[in-house]
């Protein structure tokens, strides 16, 4: 969650509006921003 916040705020400082489809866990308006969603656990964790 704290990085969705991140990057809703960083897209209010160019004054563009964030559109997120939950059920998938991706932006749908600003593509560039989905390379940060990314999860890398170590051995032995997921979630």
């Amino acid at each position: 969650i704290m990085l969705l916040t991140n990057i809703a705020v960083a897209s209010q400082q160019v004054n563009r509006t964030l559109e997120y489809d939950a059920e998938n866990m991706r932006i749908t308006n600003l593509e560039g921003a989905n390379e940060y969603f990314h999860y890398e656990y170590r051995d032995g964790w997921k979630l």
